[in-house]
């Protein structure tokens, strides 16, 4: 006879992360979240993009922040990475990378398989109406890490601003990675 005991299920990787694309595509709550895939062809399903609109009453308010979800082959047993594209001032998020540091934010450090990127994104919001986050000063509204990062080097290495310029609209044209950012 077989012992008795619990035995649990364990749900094939790409099953979980196509449960976590339908829960993303059809909405979540309030819509204050939202999370999907960055490519359709990604077979393997590791590569996410997340929205969270500030919390009122906070200094995030008005601002649309989106971050990057990397979902590696231990997923669900091991947290994705977890990186703001938007500029963002808080506790748990490197300044300089927009990296969610997991020695900053529980839900990485002690992540439970069960969890899902939407309960990432849910805490993180949370994380921003906390006392030590809601009242931080912000970056100001604008380019993203990637493009701060080619104009803070623009001094550095003296290049001229219309190589710059040529290359942000080589990137809008063929990548599409400005969409989200203001024209500088």
């Amino acid at each position: 006879m077989g012992s008795e005991g619990s035995s649990q299920v364990v749900v094939p990787r790409s099953f979980r992360l196509l449960e976590e694309l339908e829960r993303g595509e059809k909405g979540i709550g309030d819509g204050a979240v939202s999370y999907g895939m960055d490519d359709s062809d990604d077979v393997y399903m590791q590569s996410w993009t997340g929205t969270i609109i500030g919390p009122p009453n906070t200094v995030h308010e008005g601002r649309i922040y989106q971050l990057k979800l990397f979902c590696g082959k231990d997923y669900p047993d091991r947290p994705p990475a977890v990186r703001f594209q938007t500029r963002i001032n808080m506790s748990c998020v490197n300044l300089e990378t927009g990296v969610v540091e997991p020695s900053r934010f529980s839900m990485l450090s002690d992540w439970k398989p069960e969890s899902t990127m939407e309960d990432i994104l849910i805490q993180l919001k949370k994380e921003m109406i906390s006392p030590q986050n809601r009242k931080l000063s912000q970056p100001p509204d604008g380019p993203s890490l990637l493009i701060s990062f080619f104009i803070d080097r623009l001094e550095i290495y003296d290049i001229p601003l219309y190589f710059l310029a040529c290359f942000l609209f080589f990137l809008h044209s063929n990548c599409g990675l400005l969409s989200n950012t203001r024209c500088l």
